[in-house]
């Protein structure tokens, strides 16, 4: 859980990599819901330059204009907004072992049509990330 609560708000979750939806099964999702939301009642908001500070807005007047300019350029380039992030984590037994099998393996973001849920660029089983 800490783990993935670093990831999620790490660089405030600016980051391509920073999770987007997380797929939790049914028989843990109450005891998931409550530790995970038990942390993030901890994070601290605050000023980027804060050390103390876990969860930020963008650090400043310039990013926001380059942020900008960089989406409408992609978008004159032919870009579409994704729904899915770039990496799949997964964390578990057997079963989370083969679609982890199944989701790896081919050219860089390649669909897999026994999952409806997306295309993936890297994907981690039972990785944390340091």
């Amino acid at each position: 859980m800490k783990d993935l609560v670093a990831t999620k708000f790490a660089h405030s979750g600016q980051t391509c990599v920073a999770p987007k939806r997380i797929l939790v099964h049914r028989s843990i999702y109450g005891e998931f819901l409550a530790r995970f939301e038990e942390r993030v009642r901890n994070l601290v908001t605050g000023a980027p330059e804060d050390v103390r500070t876990d969860v930020s807005p963008v650090a400043s007047a310039p990013a926001v204009a380059r942020i900008r300019e960089q989406l409408k350029e992609a978008v004159a380039m032919g870009a579409k907004a994704h729904k899915y992030g770039l990496r799949a984590a997964l964390f578990g037994g057997k079963e989370a072992a083969e679609a982890a099998t199944e989701l790896v393996g081919k050219p860089y973001c390649h669909p897999v049509p026994a999952y409806t849920f997306g295309k993936f660029g890297t994907i981690a089983l039972n990785q944390t990330r340091r």
